[in-house]
């Protein structure tokens, strides 16, 4: 992202158009084989229902549903703004400079503080 002539991840590029369900069906596949969604649902999911007032499966599905459109929303917030934040980036390339140094300089902090804590609990 940061050496010469490197592109960045929003940068927009030409794609194939690929009809609309056949896009849906493809994310919601990634979404169902995932072993990080059974994962959320395995961790998370039991301290909430509450065994004494019966109907564990009812309450199970209820929240499993909550999740699910909450995941649904916040995936789909994020798919329409990339879309707009790649427009704006490919109009005004000081703003696609900027992101490309934001992005280098927040990977390089994060890695620094990793080397701070694996040398903090090494020594």
């Amino acid at each position: 992202m940061l050496r010469p002539g490197g592109r960045s991840p929003l940068q927009v590029q030409a794609a194939a158009s690929e009809p609309t369900r056949r896009l849906v069906a493809m994310g919601a596949m990634t979404s169902l084989l995932n072993p990080k969604l059974a994962l959320v649902f395995l961790s998370i999911l039991p301290q909430f229902i509450d065994y004494r007032a019966g109907g564990v499966l009812g309450q199970t599905l209820t929240l499993g549903l909550a999740l699910t459109v909450a995941f649904a929303g916040v995936n789909a917030l994020v798919a329409m703004s990339s879309g707009r934040a790649a427009a704006l980036m490919t109009g005004r390339p000081q703003w696609l400079l900027a992101q490309r140094w934001v992005a280098g300089g927040i990977l390089a902090v994060l890695g620094a503080r990793m080397a701070f804590d694996f040398w903090h609990w090494t020594h």
